[in-house]
Formats: C-alpha cells, structure tokens, sequence
C-alpha cells in the first residue's frame, strides 16, 4: 500500500500526488514564486493563530462599514496599516503594491459620485454637473473602500493561504473543495514558474520585438501553457491513481493555535475602535469646534 501520511502540510499532499516526495525533497521555490505569498510567509505574524488574525480583521472590516461615518473607517485605515508595518513587519514596498492597484481605481471612480452628465441641453456633448453632497458621497466611499482594503491586504500578507484553507476545513468546507483549493494552489505557482520561464526564454530570442511578434509570441506561449496545463493534470491524475487515490488527500496538518493574547487583540481592538467611531460621533461637533477655536481667532 502507498504510504499516506496521517498529518501532511497541504504541500505535501499536492507532492504526494505528483512526485511521491515528502518535505525533505520539496524546494519552497515552487510554492514561494508569488510576492505575496512571500511576504505571508515571511510575516512576524505568519506563525500566529489564523482565527484570531480572522477575527481581528473581521472586527476592523465591521467597523469600517457600519460605525458611524466617516469616523469609523478614519480609524481603521490608519490602525490597519500601523498593524500591518509595525508588529506583523510587513515590507512598506509590498503593501503600497499591493494597495496600489485598489487606491488608483477608486481614485478614478470615486469621482464619478460626484458629477452628473445633462443630456438634455443639446449639443453633441452633455453639460457636467456637480451633485449637491456628491463629493462628500464620493469621499466617504473612498474611505471606507480604502478602509475595507487595508484591512484586507493585513490578513493577506500575514497569513498563508494553506493557514486559511486549515481554517475553512475546520469550519466543514466539503472535503473535495479543500482539495480542489489546495492542488489549484499548487498548480498556480507552477504555471506562473512556466510563464515566466517562457517570457524569458522569448524575450532572449527577440520575440518581443516589436508588437506583431510580441503578439505571435503571446500565443504561443498560450497555447503551450496550455498543453503543459493539460499534460500536468494528466501526470497528476495518474500519479494519484498509482499511489492508491480513495477520494481524500492525506488531511491537513494543524496550524498554531491562537493564544489568549491575540484573543484579547482580535476582540478589543475593533470594540475600541467602534466605541471611539461613537464618541466622534456624538462629540464630533464639539470637539471640532474646539478644535477651530484653539487655531482661529
């Protein structure tokens, strides 16, 4: 009979199933190549428990969207960020990455609130209009999208995607999910090592000279990650089929449990946070007037 461990990391079982190599014979390369997944890994909060981690960025999420606005996501985004540079020791140059692309989207729609087009003026082109409130409208969703994303890109980048399928097994996600989760994870890293390795051997032949060779060169490369996708799966099938496939990968192995500590974090900090998004709230008036009358004659 194959020999089928009784706790393997989910990267095992995806090398179980292809190459019958445990972890002394694996490379993290292949399960590394993507930045942040990396970053995950390399996280001073990678080896913390995922549900207090889940659970914290739930709470800020939460109050991001429904404390009181805009005090409530005024306090999450900046405590999101602070989080994720200072005690999880995220790159700088990573989060702005990876926030990039959301801030300049919502940069370009955000706006788009705050106008209105008149087509009934006349004219081939229509009058544009600012709608009364709409730049606060506009404001206020940019914040809170910027908000829900910062918190977003802390679980992301302090937690391994393997920590979060653990997590969704212990929740009772169907088996052959996890599974299928877990080989498309492995297989994407091996695509991505593919493509790249095909862009390169490409760009040395001159093949993107230019845009009509860079065109022919694409599809090429597309359709021979193709075939290698097909190929792949087909080793991967007849490799689970030799070592006595029933149905289930070998079972995850448990991930660090969440200390008390964290607890205490993953409760406390958005319930302070959504006490502080009240009292602005409430006090907000008051308090900015305050703050005028310090500053203004």
């Amino acid at each position: 009979m194959p020999f089928r461990p009784v706790l393997a990391p989910a990267s095992w079982a995806t090398c179980w199933a292809s190459t019958g190599a445990g972890p002394a014979k694996t490379t993290p390369r292949g399960a590394m190549t993507d930045l942040f997944d990396r970053a995950a890994h390399a996280s001073r909060w990678a080896r913390r428990g995922v549900g207090g981690k889940t659970v914290l960025v739930g709470g800020l999420l939460g109050v991001a969207l429904a404390a009181p606005a805009p005090w409530g996501a005024l306090l999450v985004l900046p405590t999101a960020l602070a989080l994720a540079l200072g005690p999880a020791g995220v790159s700088p140059r990573i989060l702005l990455v990876l926030l990039g692309a959301p801030a300049g989207f919502l940069l370009l729609s955000a706006p788009v609130l705050a106008v209105s087009l008149d087509w009934t003026a006349g004219g081939f082109w229509p009058q544009v209009h600012l709608i009364p409130d709409g730049l606060g409208s506009a404001l206020l969703l940019g914040v809170r999208a910027l908000a829900g994303t910062a918190c977003l890109a802390l679980l992301a980048l302090t937690t391994p995607l393997l920590d979060l399928i653990r997590l969704l097994a212990r929740l009772g996600l169907p088996p052959a999910l996890i599974d299928i989760t877990v080989l498309t994870y492995r297989l994407v890293f091996l695509l991505g090592d593919s493509a790249l390795t095909g862009v390169r051997a490409q760009s040395a032949r001159l093949g993107h000279d230019g845009f009509h060779r860079s065109l022919r060169s694409l599809s090429w490369l597309g359709a021979g990650l193709l075939v290698r996708t097909m190929e792949r799966a087909r080793r991967l099938e007849r490799g689970l089929a030799a070592r006595g496939f029933d149905g289930a990968l070998p079972p995850l192995a448990r991930g660090p449990a969440t200390r008390g500590a964290d607890w205490s974090l993953a409760f406390g900090l958005p319930l302070a946070l959504a006490a502080a998004a009240l009292a602005l709230e409430f006090g907000g008036p008051s308090v900015l007037a305050a703050v005028q009358g310090g500053f203004l004659p």
